[in-house]
């Protein structure tokens, strides 16, 4: 399946000189890999995390961040945390990470640990939404 996305565009495509470098990937078929991706993390999350739709954007992107690039569901209990409607333990547990602490400890050139703190900040606003909503 993704390999004919790739093949509609290009009858003479070669996994080969893709992989060595020898040629690169269209727009089209950059754009069809990005396509068929989506999909599939989407279908993912919405496997993973039936309330998906009921969250804010800004907590969409940063959930569907987390699935596209894996550690969102290489955390079991986020995800838990999620399911769960428990706002104030998801971000705490979401970079309680190993992969986050070692790329924090790389420094500020390293994008791992800033992606993953920009999806901690959106999950820290969202809890706060969540008490300052049910304060009177």
């Amino acid at each position: 399946e993704l390999f004919e996305t790739l093949f509609k565009f290009d009858e003479d495509f070669n996994f080969d000189d893709i992989i060595t470098g020898r040629k690169g990937l269209t727009d089209k078929q950059v754009l069809a890999l990005f396509e068929h991706d989506f999909v599939k993390k989407s279908d993912a999350v919405e496997a993973a995390i039936p309330k998906f739709h009921d969250y804010p954007g800004y907590v969409q992107i940063a959930i569907m961040d987390g699935f596209f690039r894996g550690d969102l569901p290489g955390s079991p209990q986020t995800l838990k945390h999620i399911k769960n409607n428990e706002w104030d333990k998801v971000g705490p547990e979401y970079i309680n990470n190993k992969e986050y602490k070692d790329s924090k400890k790389l420094g500020k050139k390293h994008g791992v640990w800033q992606r993953m703190y920009r999806n901690y900040l959106a999950y820290v606003k969202y809890a706060e939404s969540l008490k300052s909503s049910k304060t009177p």
